[in-house]
C-alpha cells in the first residue's frame, strides 16, 4: 500500500465551498420548517380556544332564561377576554326559526316556530381571516 504525498491528502477548497453550501441549504430548510410548523401550532391552539368558546356559548343557550338575546336575526358582539396571545376575536349569533311539517305547515300549523336554529361562529385574524362555528337547533317555547 502506497501512500500519496501530503499535498494530495484532505479536501481542497472547491470541495469545502460545496460542503458549507449543502450543509446551509439543509439548515435553511430545517429553520423553514421549524418556524412554519411553529405557527401552525399557534394557530390550532388559537382555533382551539375559540371552539371552547362557541361550545361554551351554545351550552349556555340551551337554558330558556339565556334566550333573551335569541331573537331572529344576527347579533354580532366582541369577544371577551380575547382569545389567547391578546387576540381580538367577534362573535356571532344567528338565530332563525324552524317549522317541523309533523304538526301542518303553512295556515294549518298552530305553532309556526317549532324549533329555533342557532349558529354561534367566532372569527378572528391573525395575517388571514379565520373561523370556527358551531350550529344547534332547540325546541322553541
Amino acid at each position: 500500500m502506497t501512500r500519496g504525498t501530503r499535498a494530495e491528502e484532505g479536501f481542497t477548497l472547491v470541495e469545502l465551498l460545496a460542503a458549507i453550501a449543502v450543509l446551509g441549504l439543509v439548515v435553511v430548510g430545517v429553520a423553514y420548517m421549524l418556524s412554519t410548523s411553529r405557527s401552525f401550532v399557534d394557530r390550532f391552539a388559537v382555533a382551539r380556544e375559540a371552539m371552547v368558546r362557541v361550545e361554551q356559548r351554545l351550552e349556555t343557550l340551551q337554558y330558556p332564561a339565556a334566550w333573551t338575546d335569541t331573537v331572529p336575526g344576527t347579533h354580532v358582539s366582541a369577544l371577551a377576554p380575547p382569545l389567547p396571545g391578546n387576540i381580538p376575536a367577534t362573535e356571532r349569533l344567528y338565530v332563525s326559526y324552524l317549522d317541523d311539517p309533523a304538526d301542518g305547515v303553512a295556515a294549518a300549523d298552530p305553532n309556526p316556530h317549532d324549533y329555533k336554529q342557532i349558529t354561534v361562529t367566532v372569527s378572528w385574524d391573525l395575517g388571514a381571516p379565520d373561523s370556527v362555528s358551531l350550529s344547534s337547533y332547540f325546541a322553541a317555547k
